[in-house]
Formats: C-alpha cells, sequence, structure tokens
C-alpha cells in the first residue's frame, strides 16, 4: 500500500513539472482590441484607441449610457459600473487573456443643431407688396 502511495506520489509530480509556465503562457493571446461599440440612438466611430461619440442636438442627453462592446476572442473589458459618461470623456480598459491591457478612451462630440433661422417672405396686402425678414436666434 505504501509503495502504491509513492509511486502515484512520483507520477502526479512528474506530470506537474512537465507542463511548465513558458508553455501555457506562449499559447495565450495578447490580443486587446476593441471590435464594435455601440450606443443605441447615437453614431460611433473608433479610430486607434479614441472612441468618439457623436451627440445629436436634438438627443436627450443622459449622464450615463450602456454601450455594447465587442473584444477580440478571450479578452475583457472593464468600464465604471457597466457605463459610460456621454457628457465628458470615459475610459475603457481591455484585458488580453495574456494579461496585457489596452486603454481606450471615449469622447463625446456634440454637433450643432440650428442656431439661427432666417424666412425672407412676400406678401401682397391691397395691390401692395410687402417683404419682410424674419430671424431667430
Amino acid at each position: 500500500m505504501m509503495k502504491r502511495i509513492q509511486l502515484l506520489s512520483v507520477l502526479f509530480i512528474l506530470i506537474m513539472t512537465s507542463c511548465s509556465d513558458s508553455e501555457e503562457a506562449a499559447t495565450l493571446s495578447s490580443e486587446k482590441q476593441i471590435i464594435s461599440f455601440e450606443i443605441t440612438g447615437y453614431r460611433t466611430e473608433i479610430k486607434g484607441s479614441k472612441i468618439t461619440i457623436y451627440v445629436n442636438p436634438s438627443s436627450d442627453v443622459q449622464g450615463k449610457v450602456t454601450p455594447i462592446v465587442e473584444v477580440s476572442k478571450n479578452a475583457n473589458f472593464s468600464m465604471d459600473f457597466g457605463n459610460i459618461s456621454i457628457e465628458n470623456e470615459d475610459k475603457i480598459i481591455v484585458t488580453a487573456e495574456d494579461g496585457s491591457t489596452a486603454e481606450y478612451i471615449t469622447t463625446p462630440v456634440f454637433e450643432n443643431g440650428i442656431k439661427e433661422i432666417n424666412v425672407l417672405y412676400t406678401q401682397e396686402m391691397d395691390g401692395e407688396t410687402i417683404t419682410g425678414r424674419y430671424w431667430e436666434n
């Protein structure tokens, strides 16, 4: 019985030492890329490590939103409370399978809306033509 335990112990040690850490590390992926980034109701664009969120002037800007994020295979991502700010810059950390990380910055860009309305009009009253201009800022 004692010889069996010794034999099993030796086999266990041989098995455990045959798999070195360097062999396992070589098979882990270092991919840590955001492949797609979407927010319902907003147009987004990824360029390098910068994600631009275009905020339409008619949008009801909320403080935080939850994006739909797709990252490299076997990678994970994290952001504060699973949300990002739609009013200020924020960051997303992508962690590769090998433990290396990449940081992405989200930047909102507020698109311009209508700044001024100009209306030129012509009206005929009692045989006389009246023209005018209406504007509003």
